[in-house]
């Protein structure tokens, strides 16, 4: 205060959004959410041969045909609900992995409201001996992490995909996974 009188400052911010063209803005906010998503995909861990959609997907037989139609149907019903288990089991080199990363990609076509931002879900795509692995790291003293972080890491991810389970893993590590 100066004698009986107030000074009154304003400071003023200007965007680039404030004096850019619509246009502008619009590739602008369209660059940032490719940004986006190619971020998630590296952060998925989705083996790069593999970061395709339904779309790149060649039937070759029925079983395949199968295969797609049912984790489409998984993939539909899961933008319904958010929720969905699916379990493929076949001979190998019929799409399994292929299909599992699809629906991944798929999903980041959609996004979620969370605390009031629109996101893309957390996915991730990993093998199974490596949580395993990682599981079993958890037990030893000087882990910087506890099993219980291991399982609560995993049980946060929206769409988690666990690839080859069963395969190079021992008994007890299977009898674990389903205990």
């Amino acid at each position: 205060m100066i004698g009986n009188s107030e000074i009154k400052t304003f400071n003023f911010h200007i965007s680039p959004f404030d004096i850019a063209p619509l246009e502008e803005v619009e590739k602008f906010e369209a660059e940032e959410e490719r940004l986006q998503v190619l971020h998630k995909i590296k952060m998925s861990e989705i083996p790069e041969c593999y970061q395709e959609g339904f779309d790149s997907f060649k039937v070759t037989n029925e079983g395949q045909k199968i295969l797609l139609d049912d984790v489409k149907t998984a993939f539909y019903f899961w933008k319904q609900t958010r929720y969905v288990n699916l379990i493929l089991v076949g001979s190998n080199g019929i799409g399994k992995t292929k299909l599992c990363c699809a629906f991944l990609m798929e999903s980041l076509k959609d996004t979620k409201e969370e605390y009031g931002i629109t996101c893309h879900f957390s996915i991730r795509y990993k093998l199974f001996s490596d949580v395993l692995e990682e599981y079993e790291k958890a037990r030893s003293f000087t882990s910087e992490v506890s099993q219980a972080e291991i399982i609560k890491h995993y049980s946060e991810i929206d769409i988690l995909v666990l690839d080859e389970v069963g395969m190079n893993t021992s008994d007890k590590a299977k009898e674990l996974f389903y205990r």
